[in-house]
């Protein structure tokens, strides 16, 4: 009877393990979100705890990897991503880095909100901080940035992206719809003539 009982109780310790796996966790509430679109105000914030930055734009995400990230004040960066290839624009310049997206998540890691691929969260390791809030670190690279998403019930409420210096950039988001209409061709990005191009895909080659 002992011996039953103690298989009852492992099973349940078992079931339970599994059940609160941050990683399954996260990606549990990340599934169906499909796509969406919001306003985010954007918040510099220097190791020293002082605000060096701030800006605001328009973000608009779908799975599986796509992305539109403008940023409307101050400047007007762009970062486009159609799952496959990212670009980061910036007109101030007038140059465009050209990356693959699977290198260029592990410095811009907020992009694996709108990507469920195994592959891609595969070097990541997730912990809960609080009951909505996770981080997610590099298991290799101390360097990477870490990754912490904060939800309010199924939306996502803000993030924040720390570098290894300690530099931090918070993301609060406004008027997230879980129902934006998309136009496929904004994850395309046409390179604008005059443009520097940095394709740092032909480094990887």
């Amino acid at each position: 009877m002992r011996l039953i009982q103690w298989i009852t109780v492992g099973s349940c310790l078992s079931s339970f393990l599994v059940m609160a796996d941050p990683m399954s966790d996260l990606q549990a509430k990340l599934q169906p979100i499909e796509h969406f679109s919001a306003d985010f105000q954007q918040t510099v914030i220097s190791p020293e705890g002082k605000t060096v930055h701030q800006a605001q734009g328009r973000l608009v995400m779908a799975k599986p990897g796509k992305v539109f990230w403008q940023e409307q004040s101050p400047g007007d960066d762009q970062i486009i991503s159609d799952g496959r290839t990212i670009w980061y624009y910036s007109p101030m310049v007038e140059q465009v880095s050209i990356y693959n997206a699977s290198d260029a998540i592990a410095h811009t890691p907020f992009i694996l909100l709108a990507d469920p691929r195994a592959k891609s969260w595969s070097s990541y390791q997730v912990r809960q901080v609080q009951a909505d809030s996770y981080r997610v670190t590099s298991k290799e690279d101390h360097q990477q940035p870490t990754f912490t998403i904060v939800f309010n019930g199924d939306a996502i409420q803000e993030f924040d992206v720390t570098d290894s210096q300690g530099q931090q950039s918070r993301f609060k988001l406004a008027h997230f719809n879980l129902t934006p209409r998309i136009n496929v061709k904004q994850f395309v990005f046409t390179v604008p003539q005059g443009v520097e191009i940095d394709d740092q895909r032909q480094s990887h080659e």
